[in-house]
């Protein structure tokens, strides 16, 4: 079974997610896909080794290890690995299982409907920029805004409070491949660090989401250059 960069993401995702594991399971299951070659298949480090990584005692890898093994996520065949080590097999078909289940349960989860609300056009002079949530779609349009003579939607930029073209199709088409190319450029970034990709994934909050958009609306490859300022991590080499 060939293994695709996208498996191992999603599994560093599922690691991330997975509640029955302590933060000390999580990183020895990150190390463990770290570990594991794609190619060869090969994924045989040392319990000390692992240890030394993570600044813990070894029987801290080897209770962590355990869980993961009782949770269906790894297998261990010991002495099957180089000089005798343990070798371990990342279990596939059980990632991929959780992360379905992941998806169904995070699009059963509406998003918290906020009211409309009728205002001035713009800021006063004491206020401070803020972006207001719409009732539609969370991470594509925001808030609308209504006059005294018709009721107008607008989509705000939620960095510089400027409306971009009102909310057509064709509009909504665009913010959405918008957003694909910005996720795709953040996964090419990331493929080889499952690690790192997993913790950017968490970082990055709705409002910020919606912010790298409005960037690469502008400009392609803004959205990606707003996400690693915004997080003030290094692209990958």
């Amino acid at each position: 079974m060939k293994v695709t960069p996208l498996e191992t993401l999603l599994a560093a995702k599922v690691i991330n997610l997975e509640a029955g594991l302590s933060q000390s399971d999580q990183r020895v299951g990150l190390v463990l896909l770290e570990h594991f070659n794609r190619k060869s298949g090969r994924c045989d480090p040392s319990i000390e080794r692992i240890a030394r990584l993570l600044g813990c005692s070894e029987r801290t890898v080897i209770r962590s290890i355990k869980r993961l093994e009782r949770l269906g996520l790894f297998r261990r065949v010991r002495h099957g690995g180089y000089s005798h080590r343990n070798s371990y097999e990342p279990n596939w078909p059980r990632f991929a299982e959780l992360v379905a289940a992941w998806k169904r349960k995070f699009q059963r989860m509406r998003p918290t409907k906020l009211s409309l609300s009728d205002g001035p056009p713009g800021h006063i002079a004491s206020d401070t920029d803020v972006t207001q949530t719409c009732l539609n779609n969370l991470q594509i349009l925001t808030c609308s805004k209504r006059n005294s003579k018709e009721a107008k939607r607008v989509e705000v930029d939620p960095r510089i409070s400027r409306p971009i073209p009102n909310g057509t199709k064709s509009t909504h088409a665009a913010l959405a491949a918008a957003e694909r190319r910005w996720n795709k450029a953040l996964h090419e970034q990331f493929h080889s660090n499952p690690g790192t990709y997993a913790n950017v994934i968490e970082a990055i909050d709705p409002s910020m989401q919606m912010a790298a958009t409005s960037a690469e609306m502008r400009s392609r490859g803004a959205g990606l250059a707003y996400i690693l300022k915004e997080l003030k991590v290094p692209s990958a080499q």
